[in-house]
């Protein structure tokens, strides 16, 4: 029992060092930490993965006993991990210095908006959003609606379980496919303009957009998922354009 627990404490370990590791790997792409204490956090989570590799590693050297020993699986796990780590080095850590990105914005050629006054733009700006939120809120009704209708549907005393399984499956891949289109229509539309808008406004304001207030816990989510709007192939979590719509809502309300 003894030797049960030990591989059972053991093996919770890592996987839990793994998941703190993978974790705090990807932080820097959501929350907004400076260059230096990024490259702590990332690196500090490689750290700790690979040591609950090497600890797995060493347990497993340790062990006495007749049973032979395979090391196809340990290879293929090591594998596995620099695949891992080469990928979230390459998608999260920092390509450029922010120092010089705020440079290049403040000495890029004027954008299409350049020509506005602050007032002008700031009230462009406010207009675009409330066109993000109508689009938004929009597609929410019609998506409760298609909930409504399929509760109802599904409730019916007429029908079997097996239909009503059928009806689900139906219902759900027509919600995955109304949001791919949701989003295919978003970025058509709209994510040219929130870029510009959003580049202009940060060109007045010195190359540097003000971060939003998160001193609640409604802050911090709008600051994540706002920002998905302007770079992300995805649009994720509960209402990220209307997100989006408040920091650049928050950010016009920055001009002079």
């Amino acid at each position: 029992m003894s030797n049960f627990d030990r591989h059972a404490t053991i093996n919770g370990g890592w996987i839990a060092a793994f998941a703190i590791g993978a974790i705090m790997m990807a932080a820097p792409a959501y929350w907004e930490f400076s260059r230096q204490t990024a490259g702590i956090v990332f690196w500090g989570g490689v750290a700790i993965l690979l040591c609950s590799v090497l600890a797995v590693i060493l347990d497993w050297a340790s062990e006495k006993g007749a049973r032979k020993r395979v090391s196809g699986p340990f290879l293929v796990m090591a594998l596995g991990i620099f695949i891992v780590c080469a990928g979230a080095a390459w998608h999260f850590w920092p390509n450029s210095d922010p120092e010089q990105t705020n440079d290049k914005i403040q000495g890029a050629l004027p954008g299409p908006l350049a020509g506005l006054t602050n007032a002008q733009l700031r009230e462009r700006a406010i207009s675009f959003v409330q066109t993000l939120r109508d689009f938004e809120n929009t597609f929410d009704k019609e998506e409760r609606r298609l909930g409504d209708d399929q509760w109802v549907a599904s409730s019916q005393p007429s029908i079997d379980q097996e239909e009503r399984q059928k009806q689900f499956r139906l219902y759900s891949q027509s919600l995955i496919n109304r949001r791919a289109a949701h989003v295919f229509e978003f970025k058509s539309k709209y994510r040219a303009d929130a870029v510009i808008i959003r580049e202009e406004i940060q060109r007045r304001l010195g190359g540097r957009l003000p971060e939003f207030p998160s001193t609640s816990h409604e802050g911090m989510i709008t600051s994540t998922l706002g920002r998905q709007i302007f770079e992300s192939p995805l649009l994720t979590g509960p209402h990220p354009i209307s997100a989006g719509a408040d920091l650049l809502e928050y950010w016009a309300s920055q001009l002079p």
